[in-house]
């Protein structure tokens, strides 16, 4: 009665979902464990499962114990698989730092790992332990700051989302085009409609030509570009009707060499339990000293940036003299 498989992996991994165990109903709702304790990896032999078809019982004649002991489960995995300490946080930031050579995302996984309890279907992190919690937001700042959101990066995004974006409202691809497409089918789009300049800037990504940041603003209390660029069609027109003023001093630039870059919202909040000495729980926003919502905010908003990307041929201060005049 603890074993709770996923049919999807037909070959289970050393740690996988799949060799999860979730102890029953009862275990999970009214005790508080070490998370080592309710989730234990195994290393099952490879083999292949086979399922056995068994017949459909109707629903109302189903057996309401075992439908909410799923319940209970599935409500598990996802606050594990999908939270402020889901593996995926944990993985990434780790990753990113080690192959982008920085430090910033370092995290001792272990230590943190061994400090969760299940309590009530939901994690909980030792109290001793919600500075590691702290650090990881910091971490994921000092990320998004230096790495996931560095001007370079930002480039090479807007400019693959002005490629693919400007090909599907113009009918030259759709977005079901895109699915299940590997990198070098990717890649080759730009040749397959090599008449098509806007899917040029994937080349162009490819080949390290990235566009200059020319203009840039906070998105938060910006007053010229914010209000006329909301959504993805008015952003359109506002890039259109920028480009006809910059092509009066740059008569070689393209349309689709504009672009307005605004990166999407980012929160620091963490909804995690804190499981004090006596068995209580308190949220993390209690707790921390650091990460209070006022803090949050301000570290969302100076990362938030609204830019302008263009060719490095065109002048900073031509950019910044059109768009502050708002005669565009």
């Amino acid at each position: 009665n603890a074993a709770f498989p996923v049919p999807s992996m037909i070959f289970a991994p050393r740690i996988s979902v799949s060799s999860m165990l979730i102890p029953p109903f009862f275990a999970v709702y009214h005790t508080a464990q070490p998370l080592g304790k309710v989730i234990s990896p195994c290393n099952p032999p490879r083999r292949r499962v086979y399922w056995k078809k068994r017949k459909k019982e109707p629903f109302h004649e189903q057996k309401e114990p075992h439908s909410r002991l799923a319940q209970a489960q599935v409500a598990v995995y996802r606050h594990i698989l999908s939270g402020a300490l889901d593996p995926d946080k944990l993985d990434y930031l780790n990753r990113d730092a080690f192959f982008c050579g920085v430090p910033y995302g370092i995290q001792n996984n272990g230590y943190i790992i061994s400090r969760l309890h299940l309590v009530n279907g939901e994690l909980a992190l030792e109290r001793c332990a919600y500075t590691a919690l702290e650090h990881i937001l910091f971490s994921k700042y000092l990320m998004y700051a230096n790495v996931y959101w560095h001007r370079g990066v930002r480039s090479a995004t807007c400019m693959i989302k002005k490629a693919l974006l400007t090909a599907i409202r113009d009918g030259v691809l759709k977005v079901e085009d895109l699915y299940f497409m590997d990198d070098g089918e990717f890649d080759a789009l730009a040749v397959r409609h090599k008449d098509y300049e806007p899917l040029s800037l994937i080349t162009r990504v490819r080949d390290n030509e990235l566009f200059t940041r020319v203009w840039e603003a906070p998105w938060e209390g910006e007053k010229i570009l914010r209000p006329i660029t909301g959504d993805i069609y008015s952003r359109f027109s506002a890039e259109d009707r920028l480009y006809e003023r910059l092509k009066e001093s740059y008569p070689e630039l393209r349309r689709h060499e504009v672009i307005v870059d605004i990166p999407e919202p980012i929160s620091f909040e963490a909804d995690m339990k804190i499981l004090n000495e006596d068995g209580t729980l308190e949220p993390f926003s209690c707790v921390t000293k650091l990460f209070t919502k006022d803090v949050e905010k301000q570290f969302s908003a100076s990362l938030r940036m609204i830019g302008l990307y263009t060719p490095s041929y065109v002048s900073r201060s031509r950019a910044k003299e059109i768009i502050e005049s708002g005669n565009f």
